[in-house]
């Protein structure tokens, strides 16, 4: 009732209507790592090398990775969203 008597106004005053629906933005994009050394995916899990054995890597580990050549900046969170297992 009231956004009709307001268009109504609008209208004879000449106002422009203004669009009040939310503006939709893109979701960021996601970005997938490559797989670190001593890791691997396997069936949609992330496994790790853990000595002789191989231990699982959930999105709760806190598993980071940081490539030996570069800055800290380009270290990042290693899980199997991050890597891409699927």
């Amino acid at each position: 009732m009231v956004s009709a008597e307001m268009r109504r106004l609008e209208r004879e005053l000449g106002v422009p209507a203004v669009d009040t629906r939310p503006v939709r933005h893109a979701p960021p994009a996601r970005i997938v790592y490559p797989v670190p050394p001593g890791y691997r995916c396997s069936g949609g899990a992330l496994l790790h090398r853990a000595g002789n054995s191989w231990t699982q890597v959930t999105a709760r580990s806190n598993h980071v990775y940081c490539p030996h050549v570069g800055t800290v900046a380009d270290c990042y969170p290693v899980t199997p969203q991050s890597v891409g297992c699927r």
